[in-house]
């Protein structure tokens, strides 16, 4: 809980920091670097701590988490933090801030779609590890090759999509992005259900590839226009985003953890299901309102 409370400041600000940072373009770019950072740590943090538990127990992981907080601590004394800004006594208060989010139809499309493309495949991800080793009964192996694949194929097209929005527009890479993850999630639910004799690491990896292409393509241009939408509440925009996300995915991860001593049938309805919502979400978020001045984007 601790943990938690605290690694929730980082997580709330950034999106907020990011969208200050300039226009939508820099702010595709720089959320694509993030994001790639984001994605790499987390993803190779199971494989570490299966590595930390089968060689030296269940307490090394805590030791590990230790010392990784005595290093942040120490990185953090180099930085000079500026002073805060005078109060604004115009700022309405954090509930109203929250309700004009909550009731803006574009920010809320962007930022619900982000969530579930996000949740779809962290679902996956938290499940794979005992689908693969102890279901499926493969090495710890596969599932770090299965990582390592998913993590490459995002950082790359991650990083390229700040290239490719600025030629072809954001919306579009998020339509990409969501078409994407949806055939891959077809895919996947295709192989549990019609052709289970094929089911391994081979299909599993190959069947979310899509899926991470996708999320790469779109994670940083729908994070931006999600932003794009807040108008002067980026700090609130940016925690409701981040719990949203978060949210959905604890859901998930707990709806599905108790079928998968039956099999990856659950997972890949949830997977499903969350890149259904994610691509229905779009129209509605991408109708622009007629006196929206952003409506020519």
């Amino acid at each position: 809980v601790v943990q938690g409370f605290a690694a929730s400041a980082g997580t709330a600000l950034a999106p907020a920091m990011l969208r200050e940072a300039g226009d939508d373009s820099l702010v595709v770019r720089l959320t694509s670097v993030v994001s790639s950072m984001e994605a790499v740590f987390p993803a190779l943090a199971p494989v570490i701590g299966a590595w930390l538990v089968f060689g030296f127990g269940w307490e090394s992981t805590f030791w590990l988490m230790a010392v990784i907080a005595l290093f942040t601590m120490a990185a953090f004394q180099r930085f000079k933090m500026s002073s805060a800004p005078p109060h604004d006594t115009n700022r309405p208060p954090a509930h109203i801030r929250y309700w004009h989010l909550l009731v803006s139809r574009r920010f809320m499309g962007y930022q619900v779609s982000h969530a579930m493309a996000f949740a779809g495949l962290i679902i996956y991800i938290m499940a794979s590890p005992y689908l693969l080793v102890t279901y499926l009964g493969h090495s710890m192996t596969a599932f770090v090759v299965m990582q390592i694949t998913l993590i490459v194929f995002f950082v790359a097209f991650a990083n390229f999509a700040g290239v490719l929005t600025d030629r072809y527009g954001i919306d579009y890479f998020i339509v990409i992005g969501a078409v994407l993850q949806m055939v891959s999630a077809v895919a996947f639910i295709s192989v549990v259900v019609v052709w289970p004799e094929y089911l391994g690491a081979t299909s599993f990896t190959l069947t979310m590839i899509p899926m991470a292409i996708g999320l790469g393509l779109r994670g940083g241009p729908g994070f931006a226009k999600a932003m794009a939408f807040a108008g002067t509440h980026t700090g609130s925009a940016g925690g409701l985003m981040m719990f949203t996300a978060m949210g959905m995915s604890a859901a998930g991860t707990q709806i599905v953890a108790p079928s998968l001593s039956e099999g990856p049938l659950m997972v890949a309805i949830a997977v499903v299901i969350c890149c259904a919502l994610s691509l229905v979400m779009l129209p509605m978020a991408m109708k622009p309102e007629p006196e929206d001045p952003a409506a020519e984007d």
